[in-house]
């Protein structure tokens, strides 16, 4: 193929060609008034044409023949890969339209395909049986084929057409379901200067419901609610109607809400611990549903305390009764109600009561009525003084039963005729007194093999080591002589000839901590270097609390890069199998390996990229992990959609068809010019953008140098000639 055009090679600089011009004209005028007064004005435009002619020779005009072969326009098609268009057939039809364009357009002449499609995971292996429901095996393809968040198409048209000539490009076809997340907001001719048409794979009366968290607190103060704003939506909208959301915690089945569909619907969640507090939405489904992955969504709220009320009972002064006042004082979080028993009522005083300025031990409030605003009650040295009822002391076994905390750090009087083990507090103690028996000699506190592995004790010891690993901590000098019933509690650090020292124990809902010694006051005094004794009343308090954190025996589970980690913390036996319910429904089974006996961890591993809500139980503990976003913008709505891809037709002139609507799936193809109409109700147009791909180039002068420069010279002769005879 030929082409022919006109084409200029300057002898001389732009600004030469310019400032010649201009002499050459700013001449002809003067020339033209000056002769114009002697009323002779013949010779003047021969001058000009002298000065064009001159000029013509600096332009250096040719024509340019130019051989080359006509370009291929390039058509570039954008497959969706993403999660939703694995729903029902649309992986089938996105395949069989991609097979059938490339088809058409191969028939034509003058253009080319390129492919791409979006990028998309690896899919996990997950067994699906031919009578699952069309809902478990869209499912399926949703929770184990992608790790995607949005469906980015522009994204991948920008990268295909970085490596594709911008004038060859005739147009861009998507084939899409409609759910793209990142369509520009505004398209100009100049963007991508072609027409984007959508071929939409999915059907027009399709139905989803959708579950979605309006409001959601990420912190909340325990034993308070906090309040949870969600929506189910139905799509299309068919009016209000009401539904059933199932509301689950990491034990299990929780609460069922009859929710209007289409409005915010508030839900008051109970803060029942410090830590992650985990809670799992589920929606029932709607009949002929696309998906049930966006009918649950979950939410972790962690809990944290607003004040933590403490009664701290205290009996005869002692050196530690002040030592256990200043831990507890020195907490900013802690509310501490702190009473002594100066004065019992065996006691006879010859000044009248009217007249003491001892405050009487106000026993109806603390014990029957403000009770249960408690969170710990410590019973510090405290011995029967009759002063309290066993009425009220049979309320605090029944606080502790119901889930409240009691510590007890006993003195001499555990051990002696006035023993709190001889009141109707006896079935708290985990440990029994041996009456009169009191060791006075030194020992230094050790923890246990059990107390090893128990949270609340474990690593105490790691500041207090020397070189050769032995603990520097100070001695205590009494100890009270504690037996401990087989089953009765868990003893984490031991004294004298190994005799129970600290005793932990579960009681119904509640928990009971006691020590058999009242010298942890000579560790905070720092006495032989003192101890820990501020981090293992901190750790107590909150074991006490049920901290997640500090449970003795508890299954976690946690996100990492690959999957979900799992760790199970044991005092004792364990059973090595983990139940793992996936969020396609699927279960399977994960056995825990020891990672330290010592300190009673075992792990297991489950690789997975599936985004979702895992449950994991085992030994009557249970957790949920969450990995990824549980309902991000790609699942949010499956149903295919041209709300989305609308301002692309109606700025860059393209066309939108559903490919259900075709008999051969697609609409028929044809080349149209750069001004005509690019698309209409059966056909899309491409631009024929006539590309011609340059061989050679030849040029041609139109003023060959040697026949202008005769022409000047004999101008310039036969001018000056002329007027030299005229004059």
């Amino acid at each position: 193929m030929t082409q022919f055009d006109i084409t200029t090679d300057p002898l001389v600089s732009e600004q030469m060609l310019l400032f010649l011009g201009l002499i050459f004209l700013a001449g002809t005028f003067y020339s033209y008034f000056l002769i114009f007064r002697k009323q002779t004005s013949k010779f003047v435009f021969a001058r000009l044409g002298i000065c064009l002619l001159l000029l013509g020779i600096l332009i250096n005009p040719s024509i340019r023949q130019i051989n080359g072969e006509k370009q291929d326009n390039i058509a570039l098609i954008i497959l969706d890969k993403s999660p939703s268009q694995f729903i029902q057939d649309r992986a089938e039809i996105t395949e069989k339209v991609a097979t059938e364009l490339q088809s058409t357009l191969k028939k034509m002449q003058a253009v080319s395909v390129r492919v791409v499609a979006s990028k998309q995971a690896s899919p996990q292996k997950t067994k699906i049986s031919e009578t699952d429901s069309l809902q478990k095996r869209n499912d399926s393809h949703l929770q184990s084929a992608y790790q995607v968040k949005e469906t980015r198409l522009f994204q991948t048209i920008d990268q295909a057409l970085s490596s594709i000539p911008n004038n060859r490009l005739a147009g861009i076809i998507l084939v899409t379901d409609g759910q793209i997340h990142d369509v520009p907001q505004f398209l100009t001719e100049k963007t991508y200067g072609v027409p984007i048409h959508t071929i939409l794979t999915g059907s027009k009366d399709e139905t989803d419901r959708r579950i979605k968290l309006i409001n959601a607190p990420s912190y909340g103060i325990v034993g308070k609610k906090v309040t949870v704003t969600l929506r189910v939506t139905d799509m299309p909208n068919n009016g209000s109607q009401m539904t059933t959301v199932y509301l689950r915690d990491n034990i299990g089945l929780k609460k069922i809400y009859r929710v209007p569909t289409g409005k915010d619907y508030n839900i008051d969640l109970d803060i029942e611990h410090g830590g992650q507090n985990a809670f799992e939405f589920n929606v029932s489904p709607l009949p002929n549903e696309l998906s049930l992955i966006n009918n649950k969504t979950a939410l972790i709220v962690n809990g944290v305390r607003d004040r933590l009320k403490v009664l701290l009972v205290s009996g005869a002064p002692h050196s530690g009764e002040r030592t256990w006042r200043n831990l507890l004082k020195a907490d900013p979080s802690v509310d501490l109600v702190h009473f002594t028993i100066l004065r019992t009522a065996a006691k006879r005083q010859r000044v009248p009561p009217n007249e003491l300025s001892l405050i009487a031990f106000p026993i109806r409030e603390l014990f029957e009525i403000k009770l249960k605003e408690f969170d710990l009650i410590i019973f510090d040295r405290y011995s029967r003084m009759n002063v309290l009822p066993p009425n009220y002391m049979q309320n605090i076994v029944d606080y502790v039963e119901n889930g409240g905390a009691f510590l007890a750090a006993s003195g001499p009087d555990f051990v002696s005729a006035l023993s709190m083990y001889t009141t109707p507090l006896q079935p708290l103690y985990p440990a029994a007194p041996k009456m009169g028996n009191i060791y006075t000699k030194p020992f230094k506190p050790e923890i246990t093999n059990l107390g090893h592995r128990h949270p609340v004790t474990a690593g105490l010891d790691k500041n207090y080591l020397d070189k050769d690993q032995h603990v520097t901590w100070g001695r205590w000098f009494r100890q009270l002589d504690l037996k401990v019933q087989k089953g009765n509690g868990d003893v984490l650090m031991s004294g004298y000839n190994n005799k129970p020292l600290l005793i932990l124990n579960h009681f119904g809902k509640g928990r009971v901590a006691q020590l058999g010694t009242d010298q942890m006051w000579l560790w905070s005094r720092g006495y032989e270097g003192g101890g820990p004794q501020a981090e293992l009343l901190r750790r107590l308090a909150h074991w006490l609390m049920k901290e997640p954190d500090l449970e003795e025996n508890n299954l976690t589970a946690k996100p990492t890069a690959t999957g979900i980690t799992v760790e199970r913390r044991y005092l004792k036996d364990y059973k090595d199998a983990v139940k793992l319910v996936a969020p396609d429904g699927s279960t399977h089974t994960l056995t825990l390996k020891t990672t330290s006996e010592e300190q009673g961890l075992a792990t297991a591993t489950f690789e997975t990229t599936q985004p979702g809500i895992y449950r994991f139980s085992s030994d009557g503990l249970s957790t949920i992990a969450i990995l990824g976003a549980i309902n991000p913008p790609e699942l949010q709505d499956f149903r295919t959609s041209d709300r989305l891809v609308q301002p692309l037709k109606e700025q860059t002139h393209g066309g939108i068809f559903w490919a259900k609507s075709f008999h051969d799936t697609i609409p028929k193809i044809r080349f149209v010019s750069e001004t005509s109409r690019t698309a209409g109700r059966s056909w899309l147009g491409l631009l024929d953008r006539d590309v011609l791909k340059t061989i050679t180039v030849s040029r041609v002068p139109l003023t060959p140098a040697f026949a202008a420069l005769l022409a000047l010279l004999a101008g310039l002769v036969f001018m000056w000639w002329r007027e030299g005879h005229s004059s």
